[in-house]
């Protein structure tokens, strides 16, 4: 009786294990093959946004090198285009990416991974996201490394939160240090 029971208890025990495994989301704008539903480098989606509406807290999403710029379709002003993290999420970039001899290689020098806030016109920063990233209530869980950001317009007349931290804006939630 004994026996059995301890083999539940490690079924168990291993089935726990892989429902809590981290789930990696991949981002490359050179994947090339379909479809694009980032479960591996080739497949990758191909904006980061594409990736941040189909995550949640605990997953991970892998960036490889390249420029991304946040959504601006369905937004009054493109100023407002932002990319939102949500808590819980570990958000890494400086990947080699789909194509290369090790996708996995991460070097933020040499596979550099940009965030940039030119959505608009440019020759215009005015048009340009007040914040390129929103970082709103996070918790102490929530990472995000391996990124650049340029080209956020900040502060110019715009209401809270528009109005602040043209790289991020941050409110909230906890931070942790290492």
């Amino acid at each position: 009786m004994s026996t059995k029971v301890t083999a539940i208890v490690l079924a168990f025990v291993a089935i726990s294990g892989a429902v809590q495994a981290q789930t990696v989301i991949y981002v490359d704008q050179n994947a090339n093959l379909t479809p694009h539903d980032g479960s591996s480098w080739c497949n990758a989606y191909l904006t980061l946004d594409e990736a941040l509406d189909a995550s949640t807290s605990g997953f991970t999403i892998k960036v490889a090198n390249g420029t991304y710029k946040p959504d601006t379709s369905g937004l009054p002003e493109t100023y407002e285009a932002t990319f939102t993290i949500e808590s819980g999420l570990e958000i890494l970039g400086g990947y080699a990416g789909c194509g290369a001899i090790d996708p996995d290689a991460r070097d933020f020098a040499l596979y550099a991974t940009w965030l940039s806030g030119e959505v608009g016109n440019p020759a215009s920063s005015y048009d340009n996201s007040l914040n390129i990233m929103s970082v709103i209530d996070c918790d102490a869980q929530t990472v995000i490394d391996g990124f650049s950001l340029a080209d956020g317009s900040g502060p110019h007349g715009s209401p809270y939160p528009f109005g602040s931290g043209a790289a991020i804006f941050i409110r909230g939630g906890r931070a942790k240090s290492k």
